[in-house]
């Protein structure tokens, strides 16, 4: 297997990675982390389309990087990070560490 395959591999299994956790409801798509993962795993893809000359899959993976990298700015001058556990249907917010609004 040739260098460019195997950036190729670890960066869409990065990608994958973060696509499966958000689809499980493990990372929120507003989490740094989320994106932080598509901007590492994207930005592998580049470097693979780079070396096997395929510009389609550059420009794609062009822009989801920017995407992702933007994000990661706007969330790190953000003073809000969203919680850290989507919650499940009918699953009670406190269960993502959101204390109640009916505390007295």
């Amino acid at each position: 297997m040739d260098l460019a395959t195997i950036i190729g591999f670890s960066g869409a299994a990065i990608v994958l990675l973060a696509f499966v956790m958000n689809q499980r409801g493990e990372w929120s798509d507003k989490h740094i982390r989320y994106d932080a993962a598509n901007a590492i795993g994207s930005s592998l893809l580049i470097v693979s389309a780079l070396m096997t000359q395929t510009w389609h899959f550059l420009v794609l993976n062009l822009v989801w990087a920017a995407v992702s990298i933007r994000d990661i700015l706007v969330s790190s001058k953000s003073d809000q990070m969203p919680p850290q556990k989507i919650l499940k249907p009918g699953e009670p917010s406190s269960a993502a560490g959101v204390p109640s609004s009916s505390s007295t």
